[in-house]
């Protein structure tokens, strides 16, 4: 099986765009990929630090997304 077929492995795809660079819409690059519609297709400049933050807080967000509610409480 490939990374993308671990349906219980959260992730989320960060397209890097930086200035000068070839860009191509976001929704071509999302019909490239046979993912799920629920998947996060984000875009990003890597060389900007918080542009990374913000990519790896999209990432925790949807990890937390991923947990059934009644898994949501932290056992004591």
């Amino acid at each position: 099986a490939t990374f993308c077929d671990r349906p219980k492995l959260p992730f989320v795809v960060a397209v890097n765009k930086f200035e000068g660079a070839h860009r191509s819409p976001l929704d071509d690059i999302r019909r490239a990929f046979p993912l799920p519609p629920h998947i996060p297709f984000v875009t990003f400049d890597a060389r900007v630090p918080a542009a990374v933050v913000k990519v790896l807080l999209c990432l925790v967000d949807h990890a937390l997304d991923q947990i059934p509610a009644d898994h949501t409480t932290l056992d004591a």
